[in-house]
């Protein structure tokens, strides 16, 4: 009785963590008057990417002791303000495969669109050259999407979003109250783009870089922090890197994979994280029979449970009915292979993992392009600082 309703979130981290990976989500300045001082409102808009993050929901205290329900009460020391009436808001992120977008060269750059609120957009992206429209793109999942194009320096160029219901691919621009200009990222004259695809048995990796990248580049493969492969990349014949190389999926492990593209001295020109799977992922070690589709209150229930030799087992019963309508639905599973791996919260982790046909498998890429993508500053790395 001495919390409000509503979601609360919980973070566990060693100050060590604070070190890396801090940011701040945009906001007003008014913002300020919500909280009962400047600190707590600086700490509600600073965020982590290292930590570990859990989001409960706090419920009404039941009225009849037993009896639980899912109400969320309105806070007694809440303000009220009045309803925005201009336009919603997109906030549309774009995450170029590798980390950089790189003129000259074709790449892939996922994105995604999100309301004020957090809420996914379904939409359509178009990239225009003045004012001729160059790519378009649909998001695909949970307002992600992936757009291509090949960007060259003599060019500038605008993207507008739009969403809302009722787009399809046969609409033109401006059909749509819902479109806001959005800004592209920063585009560099000089690196490296990563390609990554898998094969029905290979992992295969497009790497090209620019004509002003002449120093001799290697990969590395790693999976759980576990070197798996490394390889220089032949040297260009002419001019700057297109090579296609393929990696035997068999000779990596189940999990999220990064791959690693660096120079003789160490420089980061691109990383890129994918997911392989393999049949151990679906090896069932824990098997129960004899369980009915339903049962009568208070009837007894008689379960056999198989699982490996000489292996614990723990087991839990609740009752679905009253589990909190959350979106982190996790398991073992998810957590140490995805969810653990990349930044941020990862909303039904459990959907990745429930069929492994090219949908999901897409999707999961997806997921991993856009809340697994990072880029390195080098020149913040080589800097000497305590």
């Amino acid at each position: 009785d001495t919390l409000y309703c509503g979601y609360y979130e919980l973070r566990a981290y060693t100050l060590w963590q604070l070190n890396w990976g801090v940011y701040e989500h945009e906001h007003s300045k008014g913002t300020l008057s919500w909280f009962y001082n400047e600190d707590m409102c600086k700490e509600y808009y600073r965020d982590y990417e290292k930590l570990y993050s859990r989001v409960f929901p706090v419920y009404k205290k039941p009225e009849e002791a037993g009896k639980y329900t899912h109400d969320m009460v309105i806070r007694p020391l809440r303000r009220y303000f009045k309803t925005r009436e201009e336009h919603p808001k997109a906030n549309v992120s774009f995450y170029p495969e590798g980390g950089q977008w790189v003129e000259g060269l074709m790449q892939r750059i996922a994105f995604e669109a999100c309301s004020e609120d957090g809420e996914h957009l379904d939409g359509k992206l178009y990239i225009l050259e003045g004012e001729d429209t160059i790519a378009t793109s649909y998001t695909e999942h949970r307002g992600r999407g992936v757009i291509t194009l090949q960007a060259t320096k003599e060019n500038n160029y605008t993207a507008y979003f739009e969403w809302g219901k009722g787009i399809s691919a046969t609409d033109s621009m401006n059909t749509s109250k819902n479109r806001q200009k959005v800004d592209l990222p920063q585009r560099t004259k000089e690196g490296v783009v990563l390609y990554v695809e898998q094969s029905a048995d290979s992992l295969c990796l497009n790497v090209s870089s620019t004509n002003l990248l002449t120093d001799s580049l290697a990969f590395t493969i790693m999976c759980s922090g576990v070197l798996q492969k490394t390889m220089n990349i032949p040297p260009p014949q002419n001019g700057g890197y297109n090579t296609r190389l393929a990696i035997p999926l068999d000779s990596l492990s189940t999990g999220i994979t990064q791959v690693t593209v660096f120079d003789g001295n160490g420089r980061v020109w691109a990383d890129r994280l994918t997911f392989v799977r393999h049949e151990d992922l679906h090896l069932q070690t824990i098997r129960f029979d004899d369980i009915k589709d339903s049962y009568e209150p208070y009837e007894k229930i008689s379960v056999n449970v198989q699982g490996l030799p000489n292996e614990s087992l723990s087991l839990a019963i609740r009752d679905k009915a009253l589990a909190p309508p959350t979106n982190d639905s996790g398991t073992l599973l998810t957590e140490i292979l995805l969810s653990s791996q990349i930044r941020g919260f990862v909303e039904h982790p459990e959907y990745y993992f429930e069929h492994d046909d090219e949908i999901h498998r897409r999707h999961l890429d997806l997921l991993l392009m856009v809340q697994g993508w990072r880029r390195y500053d080098w020149h913040t790395m080589t800097h000497s600082f305590p």
